[in-house]
């Protein structure tokens, strides 16, 4: 199998809350894990009745906000930074468009226990920590590597970090996650398309769709967001 290529330097609707005692003026902290659950047979291709590729992950990009989602809205086009995720998971452009865009920010791009950043493959994860208060919500953005320029995030407006209750939210987040098209370069067959990340001679290479931000829907067969990704938040004091 062709050896993936490793990413530059430079991670969500809610299945459980637990319950808190946070004081609604009062900061919360969260450990976030963005886990690769699919396997090496995943993503089905074209090539032959056993044909697959494994379906890894980009370094995480994440903000902690109130209101709208500062990453991307549907029907407008693409930031630049967003573009470089979505298209060659590489996070630096996005995370200084963000800055000063939320309350915090940030980049997961070191694997867990390994020493380097790097895509995370299957069963690898980022983790990274946040702090919030009631109000805030999480999006972040992650390139479904096997394509031309997909990411996934949280639907709408992000994930609500607290309950109607104020009390912190817990468990498995990943009900929330959907696959998103930038609308940046034109689709090929996920997995063997030769201007995706793993298969590409140069990073922004492939033709420009100069499209909107949208849900995917170009004909081709894609993995249900939870057989990829599982995000999972775990309030910490």
């Amino acid at each position: 199998m062709r050896k993936l290529l490793l990413f530059g330097s430079l991670a969500l609707t809610l299945a459980a809350c637990a319950p808190a005692t946070t004081p609604t003026n009062m900061s919360q902290t969260f450990k976030v894990r963005v886990q690769n659950v699919s396997t090496p047979t995943t993503l089905a291709t074209p090539g032959g009745p056993n044909a697959a590729v494994p379906a890894p992950l980009s370094p995480v990009v994440w903000i902690v906000h109130s209101g709208s989602n500062p990453i991307w809205t549907l029907g407008t086009k693409a930031s630049a930074g967003l573009e470089s995720v979505a298209e060659d998971g590489s996070p630096m452009t996005l995370a200084g468009e963000l800055k000063g865009k939320g309350h915090s920010s940030g980049v997961a791009s070191i694997p867990v226990g390994a020493s380097a950043p790097g895509p995370i493959l299957p069963g690898d994860a980022y983790e990274f920590t946040l702090s919030a208060v009631p109000g805030d919500r999480l999006s972040f953005a992650t390139m479904f590597v096997q394509s031309n320029d997909l990411f996934y995030d949280f639907s709408g407006a992000g994930l609500n970090l607290f309950g109607a209750d104020g009390k912190p939210v817990s468990g498995d987040a990943t009900g929330g996650v959907v696959l998103l098209d930038s609308g940046t370069e034109v689709n090929e067959q996920p997995g063997v398309g030769p201007a995706q990340k793993p298969r590409q001679p140069s990073d922004n290479f492939g033709p420009s769709e100069n499209d909107v931000v949208h849900l995917v829907n170009d004909g081709y067969v894609y993995p249900a967001a939870s057989s990829v990704i599982k995000v999972t938040i775990t309030p910490t004091q």
